[in-house]
C-alpha cells in the first residue's frame, strides 16, 4: 500500500525480521540488491493534489473527446500510455510494449490517479496532475 492508499502492484520488498527480539534486520526493495531503502523516506511523502482538482482535469480532458465524465476514481502506480493520447485521437496504436520482470525496471512508474467511467479511465500524476495516459475500452 502507498502512503495516500493506494496500491502499487509494481513494487516488492524483502523485509526480515528477528523473530526472537522482534527488530527489523533488513528492508529491501526486490531487484535493488545495493541500495536499501530507508524506513525514514515513507515519511518524507510529498502532498498529492486534491480529488476535486484531478476530477477537473479529467473532465476537462474527456469533454475535448465527448467521452463523458469520470464516475470512479482511485490511487494505484501506473505506466505511462503515450499510445493513449493517439487513441484519443483516432489514430492507430503503435506496437504496444509487453512488460515483463526483464523490462519492468526499465519502465517509469509513477503514482496516479485513475479515474474511470464507462468508455475510458485516465491516468493523472498524482503531484503534478499531469495526464500520463491511459486506457480506451473499445
Amino acid at each position: 500500500m502507498m502512503p495516500y492508499g493506494g496500491h502499487n502492484q509494481y513494487d516488492a520488498y524483502d523485509v526480515y525480521i528477528d523473530t526472537e527480539k522482534g527488530a527489523l534486520v533488513s528492508f529491501k526493495k526486490k531487484g535493488i540488491e545495493k541500495e536499501e531503502i530507508s524506513l525514514r523516506s515513507f515519511s518524507q511523502t510529498r502532498n498529492p493534489i486534491s480529488k476535486d482538482k484531478v476530477i477537473r482535469i479529467a473532465n476537462e480532458f474527456l469533454r475535448k473527446y465527448n467521452k463523458g465524465e469520470i464516475q470512479e476514481v482511485s490511487v494505484e502506480t501506473a505506466i505511462p500510455n503515450k499510445d493513449f493520447f493517439r487513441l484519443m485521437d483516432g489514430k492507430e496504436e503503435t506496437e504496444p510494449v509487453i512488460i515483463s520482470e526483464e523490462n519492468l525496471e526499465d519502465q517509469i512508474i509513477k503514482e496516479v490517479y485513475i479515474l474511470k467511467n464507462e468508455k475510458v479511465e485516465v491516468y493523472v500524476d498524482l503531484y503534478s496532475g499531469e495526464i500520463v495516459g491511459g486506457e480506451l475500452y473499445l
